[in-house]
């Protein structure tokens, strides 16, 4: 079965599938996805703070991109992974902490089109010396990019905790929202 295709039109069908599979046959695929997914949310993040001449400074870039990269690795990861386990166990859910890490890593797939536009956009961005380019043409993408995400996330999530929709997204949204404000307070106290 060809995971990476099959999530998009039957993530029911390829959660399964993947369950079955060993774990140490699958935690290549999750890692690389978990790191895709952390440098496909970076690349916005640290090139659209950054000027032209930064962008000609590939090490200032580079360095800032795996910090944050890594920071995000390790959010999603590991934070991601536990608050949406435990949240899950709260509202009687069945999931293990290895199937929302499948979930979570396979919702991240669809960042790799956020990569591969970001690559193409930086390109264009330096051709023309219009950093612009990169904020104008990414939200929208980033949205639709975005609901594909959840998408995947919302069957993954419905399918190992034996949870209904309205179950499901109750156990996203308190995620969400305490990550949320564990961010809001980390930037109040760094102020």
């Amino acid at each position: 079965m060809r995971t990476f295709l099959t999530i998009w039109t039957n993530p029911t069908k390829t959660f399964e599938y993947l369950i079955r599979k060993e774990k140490d046959d699958l935690a290549f695929n999750l890692n690389i996805l978990f790191f895709l997914g952390s440098l496909a949310m970076g690349i916005p993040v640290i090139v659209g703070k950054s000027t032209i001449s930064d962008i000609y400074d590939l090490t200032y870039v580079l360095l800032q991109l795996t910090a944050f990269s890594f920071l995000n690795l390790f959010i999603f990861k590991y934070l991601f992974v536990y608050l949406f386990w435990f949240i899950g166990n709260i509202l009687q859910g069945k999931a293990s902490r290895y199937e929302v890490r499948v979930v979570l890593a396979y919702s991240m797939i669809t960042s790799l089109i956020s990569l591969f536009l970001s690559f193409i956009l930086m390109i264009v961005a330096i051709a023309t010396s219009d950093l612009d380019v990169l904020t104008h043409l990414h939200h929208g993408s980033t949205l639709i990019i975005w609901l594909m995400g959840i998408h995947i996330l919302i069957f993954g999530i419905a399918k190992f905790n034996k949870f209904t929709l309205g179950y499901t997204l109750i156990n996203i949204i308190l995620a969400f929202t305490i990550l949320q404000g564990i961010g809001l307070l980390i930037k109040y106290l760094v102020k």
